[in-house]
């Protein structure tokens, strides 16, 4: 449906919202001075508007989880992998009978009553009238929606609790949290965004140049209105006279959030396609394409003067038919200009540190094998390994098996899972499944291969190519055909996912058996959610941590900025959520093969609401002694937690959706990657009866640290800044760098 003029109804409505003010037996808890970037306000909630509460209780001994968790998760620790069971973790986040009480008999005052909505009982929920809640909170619960996608939702700008309830309620949702639904996936499937300032090469093409050129391969010219850029874009765009393939192609342009080719807005002028440039079944770019886009200054440009001049070279041809119908391709994209702008300040939150740790308990659930007195194996240096020539242009996952040298063999453990996560009508489509492993993965037994389908909030799984969704055809087919044979769950939120990540998490940690590995590729903006909401969720992470689990997010696609390429209101870059939290591993990505360079759009930096860590400290300070952005620039917090924590490749990803193969790039390309590794070292510990990698960071940053390629070159622009520079060691591009399979394998125990 769509909403009139926003502009309009936020002024009749009152575009700035008055904070109630509490009462002298009350407290404020949460407060924000205006929504989330891209939001308006429209008018009061109605009174009769349900709200579906959430309320986080005070966990009766947070500090000693954390202990647990950093004795676990240590692997110079006796206590490593001696992970607790769901009855142990929740011994620390069970509230009190006090706690309990404090609340029941604040809610039984408003004529209320709340039902457990965690298996520990920490989190409880409650239907609420938004008139209700209005009295309880001392808040104003608002309309707002979203200006991109005319969505809206009900929020409050301010909430008070009694002052009875410090010390009880950590957090109450729906607050001051926004969901922005334009954030998620982070990972839209976007042309790539060149790092740094074009070089001199493309700045001297100009139109007759380019269109010289063209003309010479049979190709249109461009339009004079246009800006040229080059790209390693991976989407198939190009039509032809058929109105079949320009509805398909706009049929692509929906699924990636762009605009219709009718807009003008998106041209593509070499891709596979008859009549041009390449063929994407048949070869490689010609070499001065590919010259351009491996950043090299030495190109021979026919008919530019440009280099030494050669004459051009038709389309390679060959007769050899392989089971590829379709191949995605390096393209260069012709747009219209538009530069971002620099976005006004805002303010940022920060957080205290974690409390201090206090003895582990003595008990396990799985204990591991005990420490010896041997030597520990040297990791071996880590080194990329040979891919096929067509790698360059197209990823598949045999690309990414050769690169990384990740085994092909099968999975034998079927306890040993990953898991999926799906939000926002995203949804996996077997039969796409079954053509990618078919043509990707052939030596797999594709019958006996899929994934079950677990729901929370009502999610469903619609089968067929009108429900196909490329974020989650993507993660599933690069899970299942990398991490070959482990049980696969595909975990599909619905709700839009406005309680998506705490519904998933909550319902995993009710589990007596979670996937030992969960890969999400969906995150915000740091700013758009509420400090204690993104507090309460990075500690149910860590409950998961302490139960063994190796929780992976996708970095973020927009640099340093925002998914409008927006900094803060202050100026300072822009942190993701929940990519920053400690006690989860995000994951980077990187861009072309030998040597491989930071993704120009993967997102890193620091967060401004977690701390930094101890387990990546002595990393961060080598980075930031050597950045060429400094500290004191004010540009972003260098104590708070760094991320990305490592990365894979994540761009020219061949996908199948809705039947046909088409590319997508992004961070959500490079976690499933990563993903997959860790499930299949678990595999071979499980296999020798060793227990799962469980939260990886101490063991990334400390023993596994020399198992990964630095990558050097590369960095992540955002909001009228170049961003961050890829660096020697840890930086926050890549991370600690991309992986070698042998030398994690060392790393792990498996040598």
């Amino acid at each position: 449906m769509l909403l009139p003029s926003l502009s309009l109804l936020a002024l009749l409505s009152g575009l700035v919202c008055a904070t109630p003010t509490p009462s002298p037996s009350m407290y404020v808890h949460a407060q924000r001075t205006r929504p989330a970037r891209g939001f308006v306000a429209l008018s009061t909630a109605s009174s009769d508007h349900m709200l579906d509460m959430r309320i986080h209780l005070a966990q009766r001994d947070p500090a000693g989880l954390r202990a647990v968790l950093d004795a676990v998760s240590d692997p110079s620790n006796p206590q490593y992998g001696q992970y607790l069971s769901r009855a142990q973790v929740e011994s620390f986040t069970r509230p009190t009978d006090e706690t309990r009480n404090a609340v029941n008999n604040w809610l039984a005052t408003h004529g209320l009553n709340a039902t457990d909505a965690s298996s520990a009982g920490d989190w409880i929920a409650v239907q609420v009238p938004a008139s209700v809640a209005n009295t309880m909170l001392g808040a104003e619960y608002r309309l707002f929606a979203h200006e991109r996608s005319n969505s809206t939702l009900v929020r409050t700008l301010s909430y008070s609790l009694p002052l009875s309830l410090q010390g009880h309620v950590k957090t109450v949702w729906p607050g001051t949290s926004f969901f922005n639904p334009h954030a998620l996936p982070v990972s839209a499937v976007q042309p790539l965004r060149r790092s740094g300032p074009v070089p001199e090469l493309v700045k001297r093409f100009d139109l007759s140049e380019i269109n010289a050129v063209l003309g010479k391969y049979g190709l249109k010219p461009v339009s004079s209105s246009a800006k040229v850029s080059v790209s390693n874009s991976t989407t198939v765009l190009t039509p032809n006279d058929s109105a079949t393939d320009r509805a398909h192609i706009d049929e692509i342009l929906k699924n990636l959030g762009l605009p219709s080719l009718e807009s003008g807005d998106v041209k593509v002028i070499v891709n596979d396609g008859p009549g041009t440039v390449f063929n994407g079944t048949t070869g490689s770019l010609p070499d001065w394409i590919q010259c351009i886009l491996d950043h090299r200054s030495d190109c021979s440009i026919p008919g530019t003067g440009t280099g030494t001049t050669v004459a051009p070279s038709p389309p390679k041809q060959t007769t050899t038919k392989t089971k590829t119908t379709r191949t995605v391709t390096t393209t260069i994209t012709i747009t219209p200009t538009d530069e971002p702008t620099a976005a006004p300040p805002q303010p940022t939150s920060t957080s205290s540190s974690a409390p201090a740790p206090v003895p582990p308990p003595q008990h396990s659930s799985n204990p591991a094998p005990q420490p010896t007195s041997a030597p520990a194996p040297q990791i071996p240096a880590p080194t990329p390994g040979k891919t096929d020539a067509s790698c360059k242009n197209t990823v598949t996952p045999k690309c990414l098996q050769q690169l990384y040298q990740i085994p092909t063999t099968r999975a034998k453990v079927a306890s040993n899972k990953i898991g999926v996560t799906a939000y926002i009508n995203q949804f996996g489509q077997k039969s796409d499944l079954r053509s990618f492993l078919q043509q990707f993965r052939p030596d797999i037994d594709d019958a006996n291969t899929g994934f079950n389908t677990q729901s929370i909030d009502g999610g469903v799984n619609p089968q067929g190519s009108g429900s196909a969704g490329v974020e989650a055809n993507l993660d599933l087919q690069y899970t299942i055909g990398l991490a070959t044979g482990v049980p696969t769950t595909f975990i599909t939120v619905g709700n839009q996912g406005r309680n998506g990540f705490l519904d998933t998490i909550t319902q995993l940690l009710a589990s007596d058996s979670p996937p030992q590995v969960l890969t999400t590729s969906y995150g915000q903006s740091e700013d758009d959610v509420a400090p204690q909401d993104a507090e309460a969720m990075c500690n149910a992470y860590m409950q998961l941590g302490a139960r063994g689990v190796s929780i992976l997010f996708a970095s973020g696609d927009s640099g340093v900025g925002d998914s409008n390429d927006e900094c803060k209101r202050d100026g300072k870059f822009q942190p993701t959520f929940p990519a920053g939290c400690p006690f989860l591993t995000a994951v980077g990505s990187t861009d072309g093969i030998a040597p491989e360079r930071g993704a120009s759009f993967s997102s890193g930096g620091f967060s401004e609401l977690f701390a930094q860590p101890s387990y990546q400290s002595s990393h961060i300070s080598t980075f930031l002694s050597r950045s060429s952005v400094s500290p004191s620039s004010g540009r972003f917090n260098p104590s708070g937690r760094a991320f990305p924590d490592v990365s894979t490749l994540g761009t020219r990803f061949a996908v199948i959706n809705g039947g046909r193969t088409t590319g997508v790039q992004g961070t959500s390309a490079s976690s499933p990657v990563f993903a997959s590794i860790i499930a299949l070292l678990n595999d071979e510990r499980a296999q020798r009866g060793m227990p799962p990698l469980g939260f990886l960071n101490p063991w990334l940053y400390g023993k596994a640290s020399g198992a990964f390629m630095d990558v050097v070159e590369g960095n992540n622009p955002g909001c009228g800044t170049d961003g961050f520079e890829a660096a020697k060691g840890w930086d926050p591009v890549t991370g600690l760098g991309t992986p070698s399979y042998p030398a994690l394998r060392v790393a792990a125990g498996l040598a």
